[in-house]
């Protein structure tokens, strides 16, 4: 099925995993382990290739820099205020490991902020199959934080009366 003015074409099928498109002269599937997707296109040759994600071009076109820096300090900072107590002396040893931690307080803060994101993402997807008529409805989850964020998603999905027409699905374009 054609998709658009651009030439995206949607899978015509899934088999483990490989979604063939082009009548199959095209097949993609998805790495998680790399976490990218990956094309063998017949008329670019027989080879694997890697191809971006949305994510991975919508990031390549908004600067984040400015935001992302002082979100970085302001983690750096929180992680100082909680490892160092007014008044006491440290070893240098124990100054070491504190400004390892205040060094990569922001990956840390990125980690666990891509966990949960990934969680309330699987959730969301989910539900809206559910929604779909394609699986049963999810449990809430146990994560007080993803409970938050899929219950703000759901919220928002019913009082628009969100109606998905296509959920998670592979596109291609060979223009």
């Amino acid at each position: 099925m054609l998709i658009g003015t651009y030439g995206a074409e949607q899978s015509e099928n899934v088999v483990d995993g490989l979604h063939v498109m082009y009548g199959g002269e095209v097949h993609v599937r998805f790495d998680p382990e790399q976490h990218r997707y990956l094309v063998k296109d017949v008329r670019v040759g027989n080879s694997w290739f890697a191809v971006p994600s949305v994510t991975t071009i919508i990031g390549r076109m908004l600067d984040k820099s400015k935001p992302l820096v002082s979100w970085a300090t302001r983690q750096s900072q929180e992680a100082f205020l909680a490892s160092v107590q007014p008044g006491r002396a440290y070893a240098r040893e124990e100054l070491d490991r504190i400004g390892a931690d205040i060094q990569y307080a922001h990956k840390a803060a990125l980690d666990l902020a891509g966990r949960k994101g990934k969680q309330t993402h699987e959730w969301v997807e989910k539900y809206l199959n559910a929604r779909a008529g394609k699986n049963p409805f999810p449990k809430p989850p146990d994560d007080e934080r993803v409970r938050s964020a899929c219950s703000a998603a759901r919220k928002w999905i019913l009082e628009v009366d969100l109606q998905p027409i296509a959920i998670e699905t592979i596109l291609y374009s060979r223009s």
